[in-house]
């Protein structure tokens, strides 16, 4: 998973005991009697909490879901103290969109500097795509 690498795992160890104290990272555990359902790593800025990580104990039983009464937990808690977005973030998945109230286009631009091998491969994709029209 994502944090198989010891270095990430070592750069958010770091960042978020510097940042918990301040509020810019939010560390959630819902809990059932004993056991652990789930647990929801956020990041706070400017205001806003954008859903990190997370992680849900699914059992067997299909009916349950975790996740579900997590984040419903979550972003209760998260109105009580007064934020006003939670954001999903990028990704596709049927639960950011029918928890959500709404969503914004996402757009990825790419820069790069100009560059005789650059100028080439863009070159070789065009004669590829006019191939394969």
């Amino acid at each position: 998973g994502i944090f198989a690498s010891s270095r990430f795992v070592e750069f958010h160890r770091r960042r978020m005991s510097d940042r918990l104290l301040a509020g810019d990272v939010q560390m959630f555990r819902l809990q059932a009697g004993s056991g652990t359902v789930g647990v929801i790593y956020n990041l706070v800025y400017f205001g806003k909490v954008y859903f990190y990580q997370c992680g849900y104990r699914y059992t067997d039983d299909k009916r349950l879901s975790p996740g579900t009464v997590t984040l419903f937990h979550v972003i209760e808690q998260c109105v009580r103290e007064g934020f006003d977005h939670f954001d999903f973030l990028s990704g596709e998945a049927k639960y950011k969109e029918w928890m959500s109230t709404g969503q914004r286009e996402l757009r990825w631009t790419a820069f790069q500097k100009p560059d005789v091998r650059f100028c080439i491969m863009d070159g070789l994709r065009g004669v590829k795509r006019a191939i394969q029209r």
